[in-house]
Protein backbone atom coordinates (compact mmCIF):
# COMPACT_ATOMS: atom_id res chain seq x y z
CA UNK A 1 0.00 0.00 0.00
CA UNK A 2 1.33 3.41 -0.99
CA UNK A 3 0.08 6.92 -0.19
CA UNK A 4 0.63 9.45 -2.95
CA UNK A 5 1.97 12.95 -2.39
CA UNK A 6 -1.47 14.29 -3.24
CA UNK A 7 -3.01 12.18 -0.49
CA UNK A 8 -0.64 13.65 2.10
CA UNK A 9 -1.18 17.17 0.79
CA UNK A 10 -4.91 16.69 1.18
CA UNK A 11 -4.44 15.58 4.78
CA UNK A 12 -2.34 18.65 5.56
CA UNK A 13 -4.96 20.87 3.92
CA UNK A 14 -7.69 19.21 5.97
CA UNK A 15 -5.65 19.72 9.15
CA UNK A 16 -5.25 23.43 8.38
CA UNK A 17 -8.98 23.78 7.78
CA UNK A 18 -9.62 22.07 11.12
CA UNK A 19 -7.55 24.54 13.13
CA UNK A 20 -10.49 26.84 13.79
CA UNK A 21 -12.51 24.01 15.32
CA UNK A 22 -9.86 21.58 16.44
CA UNK A 23 -11.96 19.14 18.55
CA UNK A 24 -14.57 18.56 15.81
CA UNK A 25 -11.99 18.83 13.03
CA UNK A 26 -9.94 15.99 14.49
CA UNK A 27 -12.59 13.37 13.61
CA UNK A 28 -12.71 14.64 10.03
CA UNK A 29 -8.93 14.55 9.78
CA UNK A 30 -8.86 10.97 11.11
CA UNK A 31 -11.46 9.98 8.50
CA UNK A 32 -9.17 11.30 5.79
CA UNK A 33 -6.23 9.46 7.35
CA UNK A 34 -8.23 6.20 7.46
CA UNK A 35 -9.09 6.56 3.79
CA UNK A 36 -5.51 7.31 2.80
CA UNK A 37 -4.22 4.28 4.73
CA UNK A 38 -7.09 1.99 3.68
CA UNK A 39 -7.63 1.28 7.39
CA UNK A 40 -10.75 0.13 9.22
CA UNK A 41 -9.90 2.08 12.37
CA UNK A 42 -7.71 5.10 13.13
CA UNK A 43 -7.62 6.64 16.61
CA UNK A 44 -5.81 9.59 18.18
CA UNK A 45 -5.00 9.29 21.89
CA UNK A 46 -3.41 11.57 24.46
CA UNK A 47 -1.06 9.94 26.98
CA UNK A 48 -0.45 12.21 30.03
CA UNK A 49 2.24 11.19 32.49
CA UNK A 50 0.13 11.41 35.64
CA UNK A 51 -3.39 10.69 34.29
CA UNK A 52 -5.16 7.87 32.46
CA UNK A 53 -4.75 7.86 28.65
CA UNK A 54 -7.65 9.33 26.67
CA UNK A 55 -8.89 8.61 23.15
CA UNK A 56 -9.79 12.01 21.72
CA UNK A 57 -11.37 10.75 18.49
CA UNK A 58 -11.53 7.78 16.15
CA UNK A 59 -12.62 7.26 12.55
CA UNK A 60 -13.00 4.66 9.84
CA UNK A 61 -15.72 2.02 9.38
CA UNK A 62 -15.17 0.76 12.94
CA UNK A 63 -14.33 4.12 14.46
CA UNK A 64 -17.44 5.29 16.35
CA UNK A 65 -17.77 3.95 19.85
CA UNK A 66 -14.09 3.28 20.44
CA UNK A 67 -13.22 3.80 24.10
CA UNK A 68 -10.02 3.79 26.13
CA UNK A 69 -11.75 3.71 29.51
CA UNK A 70 -10.87 0.14 30.49
CA UNK A 71 -7.75 -0.54 32.49
CA UNK A 72 -6.64 -3.05 29.86
CA UNK A 73 -6.64 -0.37 27.17
CA UNK A 74 -4.84 2.01 29.51
CA UNK A 75 -1.98 -0.44 29.89
CA UNK A 76 -1.64 -0.92 26.12
CA UNK A 77 -1.91 2.79 25.28
CA UNK A 78 0.59 3.84 27.93
CA UNK A 79 3.09 1.20 26.79
CA UNK A 80 2.79 2.27 23.16
CA UNK A 81 2.89 5.96 24.09
CA UNK A 82 6.39 5.47 25.48
CA UNK A 83 7.81 4.06 22.23
CA UNK A 84 8.30 7.46 20.50
CA UNK A 85 8.50 5.65 17.14
CA UNK A 86 6.26 3.84 14.65
CA UNK A 87 5.80 0.19 15.67
CA UNK A 88 3.84 -2.88 14.72
CA UNK A 89 1.75 -3.81 17.74
CA UNK A 90 2.26 -7.52 18.60
CA UNK A 91 -0.94 -9.56 19.06
CA UNK A 92 -0.11 -10.27 22.70
CA UNK A 93 -0.20 -6.54 23.49
CA UNK A 94 -3.47 -5.73 21.72
CA UNK A 95 -6.54 -5.19 23.89
CA UNK A 96 -10.17 -4.24 23.44
CA UNK A 97 -11.32 -3.63 19.88
CA UNK A 98 -7.75 -3.74 18.56
CA UNK A 99 -7.76 -7.53 18.89
CA UNK A 100 -10.15 -7.70 15.90
CA UNK A 101 -7.56 -6.62 13.31
CA UNK A 102 -4.95 -8.73 11.56
CA UNK A 103 -2.58 -5.75 11.40
CA UNK A 104 -2.24 -3.03 14.03
CA UNK A 105 0.40 -0.29 14.05
CA UNK A 106 0.99 2.82 16.15
CA UNK A 107 3.14 5.90 16.05
CA UNK A 108 3.83 8.07 19.11
CA UNK A 109 4.95 11.70 19.12
CA UNK A 110 5.96 13.95 22.00
CA UNK A 111 3.65 16.91 22.64
CA UNK A 112 5.49 18.23 25.69
CA UNK A 113 7.55 16.84 28.56
CA UNK A 114 4.42 15.48 30.23
CA UNK A 115 2.26 14.37 27.29
CA UNK A 116 2.53 12.31 24.11
CA UNK A 117 0.16 11.74 21.18
CA UNK A 118 -0.49 8.19 19.98
CA UNK A 119 -2.01 7.49 16.54
CA UNK A 120 -3.14 3.86 16.14
CA UNK A 121 -4.29 2.07 13.00
CA UNK A 122 -6.14 -1.22 12.58
CA UNK A 123 -6.33 -2.84 9.15
CA UNK A 124 -6.85 -6.16 7.33
CA UNK A 125 -3.81 -5.43 5.17
CA UNK A 126 -0.15 -4.69 5.85
CA UNK A 127 0.59 -1.20 7.24
CA UNK A 128 3.69 0.65 6.05
CA UNK A 129 5.25 2.34 9.10
CA UNK A 130 6.91 5.11 7.09
CA UNK A 131 3.60 6.02 5.47
CA UNK A 132 1.91 5.93 8.88
CA UNK A 133 4.47 8.34 10.32
CA UNK A 134 3.95 10.86 7.51
CA UNK A 135 0.16 10.58 7.61
CA UNK A 136 0.06 10.98 11.40
CA UNK A 137 2.01 14.26 11.45
CA UNK A 138 -1.05 16.51 10.80
CA UNK A 139 -3.02 14.54 13.41
CA UNK A 140 -0.32 15.12 16.01
CA UNK A 141 -0.29 18.87 15.29
CA UNK A 142 -4.04 19.07 15.76
CA UNK A 143 -3.95 17.02 18.98
CA UNK A 144 -1.24 19.39 20.24
CA UNK A 145 -3.55 22.35 19.59
CA UNK A 146 -6.42 20.61 21.39
CA UNK A 147 -4.33 19.93 24.49
CA UNK A 148 -2.99 23.49 24.49
CA UNK A 149 -6.54 24.87 24.26
CA UNK A 150 -7.60 22.66 27.16
CA UNK A 151 -4.74 23.92 29.29
CA UNK A 152 -5.51 27.51 28.32
CA UNK A 153 -9.19 27.06 29.15
CA UNK A 154 -8.31 25.59 32.54
CA UNK A 155 -5.99 28.51 33.28
CA UNK A 156 -8.72 30.99 32.31
CA UNK A 157 -11.17 29.18 34.57
CA UNK A 158 -8.74 29.27 37.50
CA UNK A 159 -8.02 32.95 36.89
CA UNK A 160 -11.75 33.70 36.87
CA UNK A 161 -12.23 31.80 40.14
CA UNK A 162 -9.30 33.66 41.68
CA UNK A 163 -10.80 37.01 40.62
CA UNK A 164 -14.12 36.04 42.20
CA UNK A 165 -12.41 34.97 45.43
CA UNK A 166 -10.48 38.24 45.60
CA UNK A 167 -13.65 40.28 45.01
CA UNK A 168 -15.51 38.35 47.70
CA UNK A 169 -12.59 38.68 50.11
CA UNK A 170 -12.40 42.46 49.62
CA UNK A 171 -16.17 42.86 49.97
CA UNK A 172 -16.22 40.73 53.14
CA UNK A 173 -13.26 42.62 54.59
CA UNK A 174 -14.96 45.95 53.86
CA UNK A 175 -18.14 44.71 55.52
CA UNK A 176 -16.42 43.30 58.62
CA UNK A 177 -14.18 46.33 59.13
CA UNK A 178 -17.10 48.76 59.00
CA UNK A 179 -18.51 47.87 62.44
CA UNK A 180 -15.35 48.39 64.55
CA UNK A 181 -14.49 51.48 62.52
CA UNK A 182 -17.94 52.90 63.27
CA UNK A 183 -17.34 52.28 66.97
CA UNK A 184 -13.94 53.96 66.91
CA UNK A 185 -15.27 56.99 65.02
CA UNK A 186 -18.31 57.28 67.32
CA UNK A 187 -16.20 57.21 70.48
CA UNK A 188 -13.63 59.64 69.06
CA UNK A 189 -16.33 62.14 67.94
CA UNK A 190 -17.96 62.01 71.36
CA UNK A 191 -14.63 62.85 73.01
CA UNK A 192 -14.00 65.72 70.58
CA UNK A 193 -17.49 67.24 70.35
CA UNK A 194 -18.53 66.79 73.99
CA UNK A 195 -15.18 66.98 75.72
CA UNK A 196 -16.29 69.38 78.46
CA UNK A 197 -19.44 67.34 79.22
CA UNK A 198 -17.82 63.91 79.44
CA UNK A 199 -17.16 62.61 82.95
CA UNK A 200 -13.87 60.87 83.75
CA UNK A 201 -15.69 57.52 83.97
CA UNK A 202 -17.34 57.92 80.56
CA UNK A 203 -14.08 59.18 79.08
CA UNK A 204 -12.34 56.07 80.34
CA UNK A 205 -15.09 53.83 78.86
CA UNK A 206 -14.85 55.59 75.48
CA UNK A 207 -11.08 55.25 75.38
CA UNK A 208 -11.36 51.59 76.34
CA UNK A 209 -13.86 51.13 73.51
CA UNK A 210 -11.46 52.71 71.02
CA UNK A 211 -8.62 50.43 72.13
CA UNK A 212 -10.87 47.37 72.10
CA UNK A 213 -12.20 48.07 68.59
CA UNK A 214 -8.69 48.89 67.31
CA UNK A 215 -7.49 45.53 68.69
CA UNK A 216 -10.41 43.88 66.91
CA UNK A 217 -9.41 45.55 63.64
CA UNK A 218 -5.85 44.33 64.01
CA UNK A 219 -6.97 40.74 64.63
CA UNK A 220 -9.43 40.85 61.72
CA UNK A 221 -6.77 42.04 59.29
CA UNK A 222 -4.33 39.40 60.57
CA UNK A 223 -6.95 36.66 60.28
CA UNK A 224 -7.80 37.77 56.74
CA UNK A 225 -4.17 37.60 55.65
CA UNK A 226 -3.78 34.23 57.39
CA UNK A 227 -6.91 32.92 55.71
CA UNK A 228 -5.63 34.11 52.33
CA UNK A 229 -2.37 32.21 52.87
CA UNK A 230 -3.83 29.00 54.27
CA UNK A 231 -7.40 29.13 52.91
CA UNK A 232 -8.78 29.07 56.47
CA UNK A 233 -7.75 31.28 59.36
CA UNK A 234 -6.75 29.62 62.63
CA UNK A 235 -9.55 28.89 65.10
CA UNK A 236 -8.50 30.03 68.57
CA UNK A 237 -10.51 28.32 71.32
CA UNK A 238 -10.42 30.11 74.68
CA UNK A 239 -12.53 30.18 77.81
CA UNK A 240 -14.75 33.24 77.99
CA UNK A 241 -17.53 34.44 80.31
CA UNK A 242 -20.80 34.27 78.39
CA UNK A 243 -22.12 37.53 79.85
CA UNK A 244 -18.93 39.44 79.00
CA UNK A 245 -19.03 38.20 75.41
CA UNK A 246 -22.63 39.24 74.70
CA UNK A 247 -22.23 42.57 76.50
CA UNK A 248 -19.18 43.39 74.36
CA UNK A 249 -21.07 42.46 71.21
CA UNK A 250 -24.07 44.59 72.25
CA UNK A 251 -21.89 47.60 73.15
CA UNK A 252 -20.02 47.40 69.84
CA UNK A 253 -23.27 47.10 67.88
CA UNK A 254 -24.79 50.18 69.52
CA UNK A 255 -21.66 52.29 69.08
CA UNK A 256 -22.32 55.11 66.61
CA UNK A 257 -25.92 54.05 65.89
CA UNK A 258 -29.36 54.79 67.31
CA UNK A 259 -31.12 52.01 69.13
CA UNK A 260 -30.56 49.86 72.18
CA UNK A 261 -29.72 46.21 72.71
CA UNK A 262 -31.16 44.50 75.77
CA UNK A 263 -28.94 41.64 76.94
CA UNK A 264 -29.89 38.56 78.95
CA UNK A 265 -27.23 36.01 79.82
CA UNK A 266 -26.15 33.62 82.58
CA UNK A 267 -22.82 34.26 84.24
CA UNK A 268 -21.14 31.06 83.04
CA UNK A 269 -18.03 30.16 81.04
CA UNK A 270 -17.85 28.53 77.62
CA UNK A 271 -14.95 27.51 75.40
CA UNK A 272 -15.10 28.98 71.90
CA UNK A 273 -13.36 31.30 69.46
CA UNK A 274 -14.53 34.51 71.09
CA UNK A 275 -13.49 36.78 68.21
CA UNK A 276 -15.34 34.74 65.58
CA UNK A 277 -18.45 34.34 67.72
CA UNK A 278 -18.51 38.01 68.70
CA UNK A 279 -18.11 39.05 65.06
CA UNK A 280 -21.01 36.81 64.04
CA UNK A 281 -23.22 38.26 66.79
CA UNK A 282 -22.24 41.75 65.68
CA UNK A 283 -23.45 41.00 62.16
CA UNK A 284 -26.76 39.70 63.50
CA UNK A 285 -27.22 42.70 65.82
CA UNK A 286 -26.25 45.08 63.02
CA UNK A 287 -29.14 43.75 60.91
CA UNK A 288 -31.53 43.81 63.86
CA UNK A 289 -30.77 47.44 64.70
CA UNK A 290 -30.88 48.44 61.05
CA UNK A 291 -34.40 47.08 60.47
CA UNK A 292 -36.00 47.77 63.88
CA UNK A 293 -38.43 50.69 64.22
CA UNK A 294 -36.82 53.76 65.74
CA UNK A 295 -36.78 53.51 69.52
CA UNK A 296 -37.68 49.80 69.57
CA UNK A 297 -35.56 47.42 71.59
CA UNK A 298 -33.42 44.68 70.13
CA UNK A 299 -32.77 41.62 72.27
CA UNK A 300 -29.69 39.43 72.57
CA UNK A 301 -30.41 36.40 74.74
CA UNK A 302 -27.72 33.87 75.64
CA UNK A 303 -28.39 30.43 77.12
CA UNK A 304 -26.30 27.35 77.90
CA UNK A 305 -27.77 23.87 78.03
CA UNK A 306 -26.68 20.29 77.27
CA UNK A 307 -23.24 21.29 75.98
CA UNK A 308 -24.50 24.06 73.71
CA UNK A 309 -24.42 27.84 73.96
CA UNK A 310 -27.42 29.40 72.21
CA UNK A 311 -27.64 33.05 71.19
CA UNK A 312 -30.92 34.58 70.02
CA UNK A 313 -31.20 38.01 68.45
CA UNK A 314 -34.78 39.31 68.23
CA UNK A 315 -36.29 42.45 66.75
CA UNK A 316 -39.80 43.49 65.71
CA UNK A 317 -38.80 44.84 62.33
CA UNK A 318 -40.43 43.76 59.04
CA UNK A 319 -38.50 40.49 58.73
CA UNK A 320 -36.89 39.01 55.63
CA UNK A 321 -38.63 39.44 52.28
CA UNK A 322 -40.06 36.17 50.91
CA UNK A 323 -38.02 36.37 47.69
CA UNK A 324 -34.81 36.59 49.74
CA UNK A 325 -35.52 33.61 52.03
CA UNK A 326 -34.29 30.84 49.65
CA UNK A 327 -30.86 32.50 49.45
CA UNK A 328 -30.87 34.25 52.84
CA UNK A 329 -27.41 33.08 53.94
CA UNK A 330 -25.67 33.23 50.56
CA UNK A 331 -23.25 36.01 49.65
CA UNK A 332 -24.70 39.20 48.14
CA UNK A 333 -28.30 38.27 49.01
CA UNK A 334 -29.41 41.71 50.24
CA UNK A 335 -32.79 43.35 49.76
CA UNK A 336 -31.78 46.34 47.65
CA UNK A 337 -35.11 48.04 48.39
CA UNK A 338 -34.49 48.14 52.13
CA UNK A 339 -30.71 47.97 52.59
CA UNK A 340 -27.62 49.80 51.46
CA UNK A 341 -25.44 46.79 52.33
CA UNK A 342 -23.83 44.29 49.97
CA UNK A 343 -25.41 41.19 51.53
CA UNK A 344 -22.40 39.68 53.26
CA UNK A 345 -23.29 39.98 56.95
CA UNK A 346 -25.45 36.85 57.25
CA UNK A 347 -23.16 34.89 54.95
CA UNK A 348 -20.18 35.80 57.12
CA UNK A 349 -22.09 34.94 60.31
CA UNK A 350 -23.17 31.56 58.96
CA UNK A 351 -19.62 30.65 57.91
CA UNK A 352 -18.28 31.58 61.34
CA UNK A 353 -21.01 29.75 63.27
CA UNK A 354 -21.28 26.60 61.16
CA UNK A 355 -17.98 26.11 59.34
CA UNK A 356 -15.57 27.50 61.94
CA UNK A 357 -17.35 26.77 65.22
CA UNK A 358 -19.29 23.62 64.30
CA UNK A 359 -22.66 25.14 65.18
CA UNK A 360 -25.92 26.08 63.50
CA UNK A 361 -27.49 29.40 62.47
CA UNK A 362 -31.24 29.59 61.75
CA UNK A 363 -33.92 32.19 60.98
CA UNK A 364 -37.55 32.33 62.06
CA UNK A 365 -40.40 34.84 62.04
CA UNK A 366 -43.12 34.43 64.69
CA UNK A 367 -45.71 36.75 66.25
CA UNK A 368 -44.18 39.87 64.71
CA UNK A 369 -40.65 39.08 65.85
CA UNK A 370 -37.64 38.28 63.68
CA UNK A 371 -35.30 35.79 65.32
CA UNK A 372 -31.85 34.53 64.41
CA UNK A 373 -30.60 31.69 66.62
CA UNK A 374 -26.89 30.83 66.67
CA UNK A 375 -25.93 27.64 68.52
CA UNK A 376 -22.32 26.56 69.11
CA UNK A 377 -20.74 23.81 71.24
CA UNK A 378 -19.86 25.23 74.64
CA UNK A 379 -16.85 22.94 75.11
CA UNK A 380 -14.88 24.14 72.07
CA UNK A 381 -15.47 21.05 69.91
CA UNK A 382 -16.23 21.68 66.22
CA UNK A 383 -16.99 18.18 64.89
CA UNK A 384 -20.58 17.65 66.05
Amino acid sequence: MQVTALDLDELVTLALRSLRRAPTGLAALLSGTAGALEAQLVAACVIPVAEPPETLASAGPDGPGLSSRTGEDHTMLRALGGEMDAVVVPPAMRSGKWRDYEHVAAVSSCIDENTSCLVMVGSVSQIDLGTLQRASAPVTVLVHLITEERASRELRHRASEADQEISLLLAALHHDLRTPLTGILGSARTLIERDSEVSPEVRHELLESIVRQADRLTRMVSDTLERDRHRDGPVRMVKVRLRDLVERAAAAAMMGRKGTVTVESPDTEICTDADRLERALLNLLDNALKYSPEGAAVYLIAEEEDGWARFTTADNGPGVAHDILPRLFTAYSSDTGRSDGVGLGLNSAKQAIEQDLGGLLSYSRREGWTRFVASVPSDGSTDR
